[in-house]
């Protein structure tokens, strides 16, 4: 119970110390531009934050692989090589051989204290054994108690849908919608984690990549719609995920170095433990795709760039404007230039009146000038329209025709 108070807490808090974490980031504003508006280049090319970025990327990469593949949920059948449809003296016999080798190990003292007398089955149903300390005084005494919990059908699609911890661990579940309120926890705080990094990275755009805000939308629309796909397969029955989940055939069939043959082929049944698989190479991808689009993207301008871009078309535009009205100043204040100007402008006058003494030439002119006749267009097709039905009628003039062409166009297998 304390465990889900402070998780509560956390979330409850998260707003807060998602401003403060973006507040630190983002520092201070950076001071005026040095860039050349006649020469737009890249300021910089990697920021210091940058580097922390990809740190806290890396580490988050490095430890979802971990969780994923090294270090996933406990599994019990798992680790005694044995089904979850196995039968109860099966389950036993498997576990009192791991518990064996384990007493005797190197560290056996930290499994179970050496010089103490293991409980009997019939002390452990006494009602003064304290079962609590038990399961949690000792890593046998936890998984001792497991195996007894285990030998009801019910707590095994229990264990296999929401996990060891919260089979043992949640003191106030009984039903199915009680383990999903106490996993749920967990599950959200992963996706919350992982949202907290996408609002970092999207919040966070520098010259080296300027573009990081136009994804943020999308990254965190993934995030939301993988947290519900994964939300509604914890919410499924854990007696029917078998018929009820689409993937479980497929997703037996993938080979895994990590896993035995009968672990393989029993991933749908420990929904919790793949889940947490597949979020975690989710979150991977996640995070690797950050980084992927920042080396993508790292070639576009910055909108700063682009307003100086544009700011030096316009003076080059202002500059030729103003060079071409000195032109004409001084063309028409010298004598000379200003007879040429006015002999030049006469000259294409009668030139263009030559051009528009030709038919040809007053037929384009026109056409290109007035722009096509759209009533006459559409007239015409009009027309050309009715003569085809026309043709094509039964009793028309044209029909006859139409049905000879027809029937010549056929192949001779058909005619015949």
């Amino acid at each position: 119970m304390s465990k889900f108070l402070i998780e509560l807490g956390l979330f409850v808090a998260f707003p807060a110390v998602v401003s403060l974490v973006l507040g630190l980031v983002r520092g201070k504003p950076d001071g005026p531009s040095s860039t050349s508006p006649w020469h737009v280049r890249r300021r910089e090319a990697f920021r210091v934050k940058d580097g922390l970025l990809y740190a806290l990327v890396g580490v988050t990469v490095l430890s979802q692989v971990y969780s994923g593949l090294f270090k996933p949920p406990p599994n019990l059948f798992r680790t005694l090589d044995v089904s979850i449809k196995a039968p109860q003296h099966q389950l036993r016999n498997h576990w009192k051989q791991y518990a064996d080798k384990q007493r005797f190990a190197a560290n056996g003292a930290a499994f179970y204290p050496a010089g103490e007398d293991l409980p009997s089955a019939y002390a452990k149903a006494s009602p003064d054994f304290d079962k609590f300390t038990y399961a949690h005084g000792t890593p046998y005494g936890r998984l001792d108690t497991l195996v007894d919990r285990l030998k009801v059908k019910g707590n095994r699609m229990l264990y296999g849908a929401y996990g060891e911890e919260a089979l043992l661990d949640c003191t106030w579940c009984q039903t199915g919608s009680d383990y999903v309120t106490y996993v749920t926890s967990s599950l959200v705080a992963g996706y919350l984690w992982m949202a907290l990094l996408v609002m970092i990275h999207g919040a966070t755009p520098t010259t080296f990549s300027p573009r990081r805000q136009d994804w943020r939308t999308y990254l965190l629309s993934f995030l939301v719609v993988l947290f519900f796909i994964d939300y509604w397969v914890l919410l499924i029955d854990p007696d029917g995920r078998e018929s009820v989940w689409p993937f479980s055939t497929l997703l037996d069939a993938v080979p895994s170095p990590f896993e035995s043959e009968l672990a393989a082929r029993e991933r749908h049944l420990f929904g919790f433990q793949t889940s947490h698989t597949l979020r975690c190479m989710a979150f991977t991808i996640l995070s690797v795709t950050l980084v992927a689009l920042d080396f993508v993207q790292s070639n576009a301008p910055t909108e700063p760039e682009m307003l100086q871009a544009a700011v030096a078309q316009a003076q080059v535009s202002l500059q030729r404007l103003q060079a071409l009205q000195i032109q004409r100043t001084a063309v028409l204040r010298d004598q000379e230039l200003r007879k040429r100007l006015i002999a030049h402008h006469k000259a294409e006058q009668v030139r263009h009146r030559r051009a528009r003494k030709d038919p040809e030439f007053s037929r384009l002119y026109r056409a290109v000038v007035e722009g096509p006749d759209v009533d006459s267009l559409i007239n015409e097709a009009h027309r050309y329209v009715n003569n085809v039905l026309e043709a094509a009628t039964p009793g028309g003039e044209g029909y006859g025709f139409v049905s000879r062409a027809f029937e010549e166009s056929k192949p001779d297998s058909e005619a015949a």
